[in-house]
């Protein structure tokens, strides 16, 4: 049987496969497959459909990126999608849908 840590490493591997080869996927396994990103106690009683289902292992990058806080006036956004305008749709938690200008202004 696979463990949850195998079956992890296995997607990142696959991941790799298909965007970069085998060579890629040897660095992923090596140099950033990390330990869970949620290490506390579960907040449900929902059973994963396999074990560590929940407890993904964390991914490290090299890729550079970079963040910028365009809005802190949200309250737990959930979702977000780009419209062809550069607006974005923000849906959060609660269930209200915002709508915010690139500038971060809501709209």
């Amino acid at each position: 049987m696979t463990s949850a840590k195998n079956k992890h490493l296995l997607v990142a591997l696959g991941f790799a496969a298909l965007t970069g080869g085998a060579a890629q996927a040897k660095a992923i396994q090596k140099d950033t497959v990390l330990g869970p990103v949620e290490t506390q106690k579960a907040n449900t009683d929902y059973k994963p459909a396999f074990r560590g289902q929940t407890r993904i292992g964390g991914i490290k990058t090299k890729t550079p990126y970079t963040v910028t806080v365009i809005n802190s006036d949200l309250k737990n956004p959930w979702g977000i999608h780009v419209l062809p305008d550069g607006r974005f749709i923000i849906t959060e938690k609660a269930g209200s849908i915002r709508i915010l200008k690139a500038n971060g202004a809501f709209d």
